[in-house]
């Protein structure tokens, strides 16, 4: 086997070791883009656990794992009921950015379905200058949680 092709092998599939570890231990979600670089969030910042039917408001931050400033056009969403501030931005090499979200999702919810615990999950995906726009979006990240019952009202 070629010296240069072996080394290649080994320093790559050591990578992949290094990066599953990491994701399998709930540390990194990652967004990728072979020739643009890492987009990551962490996973803790995604899972917002339990909330009151209202509308949820909160922070994440991306960070930019690549080597090079990557250009986020716009972040979309997957119901449509999400705004993002800033929603277009620039990420030098190996920075992080800040991005404030509100995502309604209780005006979608009927009366009777707010007296059960209920699941919600809003994929992110963001535009990235450079890269094809893919419809459905195959690189995003899932904010997620339940939405804890209301108490009936007694009659």
């Amino acid at each position: 086997m070629n010296p240069g092709l072996r080394r290649w092998l080994i320093v790559s599939a050591a990578m992949l070791l290094v990066s599953a570890g990491g994701i399998l231990a709930g540390q990194i979600s990652l967004v990728h883009w072979p020739q643009n670089g890492w987009l990551t969030v962490s996973p803790r910042q995604l899972d917002l656990g339990r909330q009151p039917y209202q509308l949820l408001s909160g922070q994440i931050t991306i960070r930019n794992e690549s080597r090079r400033e990557l250009n986020v056009l716009d972040l979309r969403d997957s119901c449509g009921c999400a705004t993002f501030d800033p929603d277009a931005f620039r990420i030098d090499a190996g920075q992080s950015r800040d991005v404030r979200y509100v995502i309604n999702l209780v005006s979608t919810i009927s009366i009777q379905e707010r007296y059960q615990s209920k699941a919600f999950d809003v994929r992110i995906s963001p535009v990235i200058e450079g890269r094809a726009v893919l419809s459905p979006p195959t690189a995003s990240w899932r904010l997620h949680g339940t939405f804890l019952a209301e108490q009936r009202p007694e009659s």
